[in-house]
């Protein structure tokens, strides 16, 4: 190309903007590649390779398959795979602990979640590895009994750390993308994005956070939190990951993947 005829400024500007990165077919066939390079992937669900068993393949590669509680439905909108829960029938995946999954220090955890009107004002788990009986606690990312998107951990299985986004984005009948991330005596935050919008915000506690995460025996469950916070609701692209991701990888997995839920 003539060099008089080429814009940096211009050409930049119109990849940030380039049409086909909101196009939910083109997204489609890069969202799982893109993902799975992740760094410290440790677990990837799609929601969309479910086996005659009704067990969740694990994308990452590293087989971590979900096996169902009592299974959820399997849904698709337009090119979006989904898995819907509903609460009334104790719906939910699990797998047992493992070194895999029982990360002790930095990490993030990530799922697109669409709420029913049954998960108001009810405690809502999306992920976890946490159980209040015993001692079981490790990580928690849900939403309480007061809508509030939350991720919590422990370092000793009883003390709780905790940050929340103070009820500012509930809402039914809308997809959420929500991410929890832990940075060793440094940070635990949560970020929180609307599909349709675009939007997104992150929230941020940085006092007196702890070294460690503490390894609970307890089962990785999706769908529900503490065997009995159960989702009323869609779930769509899950995540974990043994490392702390960056603001811009973790904004990075939102814009990459939100073209499919609009």
């Amino acid at each position: 190309m003539p060099s008089q005829l080429y814009n940096a400024e211009a050409a930049g500007l119109l990849a940030t903007h380039f049409p086909m990165r909101m196009e939910a077919s083109y997204v489609w066939a890069r969202a799982i590649s893109g993902l799975q390079n992740t760094p410290g992937l440790r677990g990837l669900w799609s929601f969309s390779s479910i086996d005659e068993h009704n067990k969740v393949v694990d994308m990452s590669g590293q087989g971590r398959v979900l096996m169902p509680g009592t299974a959820p439905t399997l849904g698709t909108n337009g090119l979006l795979s989904y898995l819907d829960f509903i609460r009334a029938s104790s719906m939910y995946l699990k797998r047992p602990t493992e070194p895999g999954i029982a990360i002790t220090g930095a990490m993030t955890v990530w799922a697109w979640i669409y709420f029913d009107v049954e998960s108001t004002g009810n405690e809502t788990g999306i992920i976890s590895k946490w159980y209040t009986i015993g001692n079981l606690r490790s990580y928690l990312l849900y939403k309480t009994a007061g809508n509030a998107f939350t991720f919590d951990i422990s370092t000793d299985g009883t003390a709780v750390k905790t940050v929340g986004d103070a009820v500012a984005n509930y809402t039914i009948s809308k997809w959420w993308f929500v991410l929890g991330r832990f940075i060793p005596s440094t940070e635990l935050a949560l970020l929180v994005g609307e599909a349709s919008g675009g939007t997104y915000n992150w929230y941020r506690n940085v006092a007196a956070i702890p070294a460690t995460i503490f390894v609970s025996t307890e089962a990785l469950e999706i769908g529900r939190g503490s065997r009995t916070n159960y989702l009323d609701g869609r779930m769509s692209s899950a995540g974990l990951v043994a490392n702390a991701l960056t603001d811009v990888q973790a904004w990075n997995i939102f814009s990459q993947t939100r073209p499919l839920l609009m």
